[in-house]
């Protein structure tokens, strides 16, 4: 069982995250986690979202939390083993394959926000996204008049590979129009997806 009182007086870093909508709240831990070697991490979140994301997620990395406070200041005690999962990490081939302008069904505009916050957790995820395909109507978050060319040409830079459905793009007329990445066929994308090791569908 553990100990709190120990925790208390052994505490190495700490993050005030109140205020911050997900998925920051998680982006920020990984982040913190990542520095520290082992020991303790103590983050304050002002929500139950946030509370329950962190948690989940410091529990994936093999960290031990413990949850103290309320809906006003939820303080979550992390502690981060030195030996743990990096040790067991080997390189995988990720690819993520989108097929529409929206994450989800149900609202056009939720389903825009998500996939907002899809692309930019992107450069968080481990392991990384090598690729991302787009196709049908995802095709238009590569084209000219997307809300996410900025986003994607920064993880463009960042090492992924943006590929778009040549014929899609021909169907929807955006051809001409392709901002970011490279237009491709389907025998390509179907090597890159026979080739992937994990492909994500948001």
């Amino acid at each position: 069982m553990l100990d709190i009182h120990k925790w208390r007086c052994r505490m190495d870093m700490n993050l005030d995250l109140k205020g911050l909508s997900c998925p920051g709240p998680v982006i920020q831990t990984k982040k913190a986690l990542e520095k520290l070697a082992s020991g303790l991490l103590t983050v304050t979140v002002d929500n139950e979202t946030a509370r329950d994301n962190v948690t989940r997620f410091a529990r994936s990395q093999g960290c031990e939390v413990l949850i103290e406070g309320d809906a006003v200041a939820y303080r979550l005690q992390i502690r981060k083993v030195a030996s743990q999962s990096a040790s067991q990490e080997k390189e995988l081939k990720v690819t993520a394959y989108i097929n529409s302008e929206f994450m989800g069904t149900g609202s056009d505009e939720l389903g825009k926000i998500l996939m907002r916050a899809f692309l930019k957790t992107v450069p968080e995820v481990n392991p990384s996204i090598d690729t991302i395909i787009f196709v049908n109507g995802g095709v238009r978050l590569t084209a000219e008049g997307s809300p996410f060319i900025d986003t994607l040409k920064e993880l463009q830079c960042q090492g992924t590979e943006i590929v778009s459905c040549g014929t899609c793009l021909d169907y929807f007329n955006l051809k001409d129009k392709l901002q970011v990445g490279k237009a491709s066929n389907m025998y390509e994308i179907m090597s890159i997806l026979a080739g992937s090791d994990r492909v994500v569908k948001p």
